[in-house]
C-alpha cells in the first residue's frame, strides 16, 4: 500500500510539473515574441554584418562584454547597421547577445561538420581516461543538472561552446577531467552507466582526477580554467571523504583569483567564477570546518583553508554586474541517466537568478564572519542584529520563482537548497548566544525560539527536497546542513519534533546521499555519537541505515570535517563577543529589528503554514 501511494505521488508530481512547464513555456513564448518584435528589423542586419565583414570574433566578444550595437558600428567605422534610430531596451540588447551566441555556435558546428577534420583534430582528446563520448556527455549532464546550479563556478554556455569546438578559451583538459570526476559521484545504480555495472566508479573517478592533477603544471595555476578546475576538484575530494586534501584545491582556486588575467575571458565569465568560488569558500567556512586561527588580522570561524575566506574586492561589491540575468533558453530537467530528458518536461532553470541570490546571501554570511572573528573588535549586539536584519531583508526580497518552497509550487532542488542554507546560516548566527551569560530569561527564551523555528523550517524544506527529488544527488553541503539543523532540535527541542525521529530522519538523509558521497559515512557516525551523548533512542534499524558497516577512526573523521566534530565551536566564538552584548541586546533589537514582539519569528517554511512533525515524513 505504501509503495502504491508513493507511486501515485510520483505520478502526480510529474503531471503537476508538466503543467507548470506548459504554463511557463506559454509565458516564455509571449515574452520571446515581444522581444522579437523589438529586434525584428535590427537583428537580421546585425547578423549579416557579423557574417560578411570578417570581424565575427571581435564583434561577438564586444557583444558579450555588454557593448551596444551603436558602439560596435562606430568601431567598424560605419553608420549603425540599422536604418533609423532604434533604441533597444537593456533586456533586448542582452537577448540579442544570446541570439548571436547561438547563431555563432550553430555556424561553427555546421562548418566543422562540413569540412574534413585535420589530423590534429582527428587525434584531439579532452581526456585520455575514456573515449566513450556518450559516457562523457552523461557525466556532463549529471554535473550541469545537480552541481552547476548549486555552485556556479564557470559559464556553462561558454564552456560547452569551447568544448564542442575544441577551443581552449573556456575549456581545458584539466577542467573536463574534473567535471567528469564529479559526475562519477552522481552515477545512478540503474541504467546503462549504472555504478558497478561494467566498471568500478571509484577507479573511473580517480582516473579522471589523476589525469587532472598530471595536466596542471605549477606555472598554469593562475589560468582561469585551472582555477575553475581546482574548485571542482575540491568538490570531488570533499565528496570522497578527503576534506584535508580538498582544502588545498580550494585554497589554490581562491588565491588564483587574485592574480588571474581577465583578458581571455568575458567580464560575465570572470564574474561568475569569482562569485561562485567566493560563495563556495564561504559556505565551507560556515558549514564544515571551524578552527580557531591565532593571527593579528582575524580570529575567525576559520575556513577549511585555515585563513579568512577570500572575498571579491569587498563584501559590499555589486553582485553580477556584468552577468545576463534573464535567459529564455535556460531550462532544467530532472536527470539521472540517458533517456530521462525525453520523458520529463523542461522547466525554467532559474539557475543564474539562484546563483545571484546565493552570492548575495553569502556576502551577508561573509560579513557575519567578519563580525564574529573580531575584524572590527569585539562583536557587539548592534553588529550582530544588523547582520540579522540583512538576512531578513534578503529573504523578503527574493524574486518570483525563488520565494516559494512548498511542494505545490514544485520548487527546483537548487532553489530549495538556497532556502536550507538561509535557515542554517541563521541557526549558526544565534546558537552562540545560548552560551552567553547575562541574558534575562525572557530574552534567552526568545533567542531559543528563533533558533528552533529556523531549525524546524530548514528541516521542513529539506523534507520537501527529499520528497520531490530524493537526497541521492544532493551535494555533501546538504548533509552538513541536516546535521546542524537536526543537532539544534535534538539538544534544544527534543519533544517537538520528537528527537528520535529527528535522528532517524537525518540518518536516512545521509543514507540516501551516501552511495555517491563517501563523506556521509563518517557523518552518520558523528550523528550517532551525538544521539548517544544526548541519550536519544537510536533507530531499531540503525545497522541497516549505516550499511556498509565500517569502523571510523580519527583519520576518517578528520577527512570528513577537518576536525573531530561537525558542531560549531561556540565556546571559541563566545570569547570574542562584547561583554555588554546581553545588556544592550534589548535596546538594539527594538531599534534595528522592531518591537519586542518581533522576537516571534515569521513563518519561514512552506506556504501551508503547518508546523513540521518529522514523524509525518516516515509514513510517506
Amino acid at each position: 500500500m505504501i509503495r502504491e501511494i508513493k507511486r501515485l505521488e510520483e505520478a502526480n508530481f510529474l503531471l503537476q510539473e508538466e503543467n507548470v512547464g506548459l504554463v511557463d513555456t506559454n509565458t516564455g513564448l509571449r515574452e520571446t515574441n515581444q522581444g522579437l518584435h523589438e529586434i525584428n528589423e535590427g537583428a537580421d542586419k546585425i547578423l549579416e554584418v557579423l557574417s560578411s565583414n570578417g570581424h565575427t570574433e571581435e564583434i561577438t566578444k564586444m557583444l558579450r562584454n555588454g557593448e551596444s550595437y551603436q558602439s560596435i558600428a562606430a568601431w567598424l567605422g560605419s553608420e549603425p547597421p540599422i536604418a533609423g534610430n532604434v533604441n533597444m531596451t537593456e533586456v533586448t540588447q542582452r537577448n540579442l547577445v544570446g541570439v548571436v551566441k547561438r547563431v555563432e555556435k550553430y555556424y561553427r558546428g555546421n562548418e566543422r561538420m562540413r569540412r574534413k577534420p585535420s589530423p590534429e583534430e582527428h587525434d584531439f582528446q579532452w581526456t585520455r581516461v575514456t573515449s566513450d563520448e556518450k559516457l562523457i556527455k552523461h557525466l556532463f549532464t549529471l554535473y550541469f543538472t545537480w552541481v552547476h546550479p548549486v555552485y556556479m563556478l564557470f559559464s556553462e554556455m561558454d564552456f560547452l561552446e569551447s568544448f564542442e569546438n575544441r577551443k581552449r578559451t573556456y575549456s581545458s583538459s584539466v577542467l573536463v577531467n574534473a567535471i567528469c570526476a564529479m559526475g562519477c559521484h552522481l552515477l545512478d545504480i540503474h541504467g546503462e552507466y549504472a555504478a558497478g555495472k561494467d566498471f568500478d566508479v571509484g577507479t573511473l573517478r580517480e582516473g579522471f582526477m589523476n589525469e587532472a592533477r598530471s595536466l596542471t603544471p605549477l606555472e598554469d595555476c593562475a589560468k582561469m580554467t585551472a582555477i575553475q578546475a581546482f574548485a571542482v576538484m575540491f568538490l570531488v575530494d570533499l565528496s570522497s571523504g578527503n576534506a584535508l586534501r580538498a582544502t588545498g584545491y580550494l585554497r589554490l582556486a581562491a588565491d588564483g583569483l587574485r592574480s588571474v588575467s581577465e583578458s581571455e575571458h568575458s567580464a560575465e565569465a570572470v564574474e561568475l567564477s569569482l562569485w561562485g568560488i567566493h560563495t563556495l569558500n564561504t559556505s565551507v567556512t560556515v558549514l564544515i570546518s571551524w578552527t580557531e586561527q591565532e593571527a593579528n588580522e582575524y580570529r575567525a570561524w576559520a575556513a577549511l583553508s585555515y585563513h579568512k575566506p577570500f572575498s571579491p574586492e569587498s563584501p559590499r561589491s555589486h553582485v553580477f554586474k556584468n552577468v545576463q540575468m534573464d535567459r529564455d533558453d535556460a531550462v532544467w530537467r530532472y536527470y539521472r541517466q540517458p533517456g530521462d530528458k525525453q520523458h520529463v518536461p523542461r522547466r525554467p532553470s532559474y539557475a543564474i537568478v539562484t546563483a545571484f541570490e546565493q552570492a548575495k546571501l553569502f556576502r551577508i554570511v561573509h560579513e557575519t564572519i567578519n563580525v564574529f572573528c573580531g575584524a572590527r573588535g569585539k562583536a557587539t549586539s548592534r553588529a550582530v542584529l544588523e547582520c540579522y536584519k540583512r538576512y531578513l531583508t534578503w529573504k523578503d526580497e527574493l524574486p518570483a520563482g525563488l520565494e516559494r518552497v512548498d511542494t505545490g509550487a514544485q520548487p527546483l532542488p537548487h532553489v530549495l537548497f538556497l532556502h536550507i542554507q538561509f535557515h542554517t546560516a541563521l541557526v549558526l548566527l544565534f546558537l552562540p548566544f545560548l552560551h552567553v551569560d547575562g541574558f534575562s530569561g525572557a530574552t534567552r527564551d526568545s533567542i531559543k525560539h528563533i533558533l528552533i523555528s529556523h531549525a524546524r523550517s530548514g528541516l521542513e524544506v529539506l523534507e520537501h527536497s527529499r520528497r520531490l527529488y530524493s537526497c541521492r544527488f544532493q551535494l555533501p553541503f546538504m548533509a552538513f546542513c541536516a546535521l546542524h539543523l537536526g543537532d539544534v532540535l535534538i539538544r534544544y527541542s527534543p519533544s517537538e519534533p520528537y528527537a528520535p525521529e529527528v535522528v532517524l530522519f537525518c540518518l536516512e538523509v545521509l543514507q540516501e546521499n551516501r552511495p555517491g558521497f563517501a563523506i556521509c559515512g563518517p557523518l552518520q557516525e558523528l550523528l550517532r555519537r551525538t544521539a548517544v551523548e544526548c541519550r536519544i533512542q537510536l533507530p531499531e534499524n540503525l545497522r541497516e541505515l549505516m550499511k556498509p558497516s565500517q569502523h571510523y577512526g580519527i583519520d576518517d573523521i578528520l577527512d570528513a570535517c577537518t576536525r573531530i566534530s561537525y558542531m560549531q565551536p561556540t565556546e571559541q566564538i563566545v570569547r570574542y563577543l562584547d561583554p555588554s552584548i546581553a545588556e544592550n541586546w534589548g535596546d538594539d533589537w527594538q531599534e534595528i529589528i522592531g518591537p519586542l514582539q518581533s522576537t516571534t519569528p515569521r513563518h519561514f517554511g512552506s506556504d501551508s503554514g503547518r508546523v513540521m512533525h518529522i514523524n509525518s515524513l516516515l509514513n510517506n
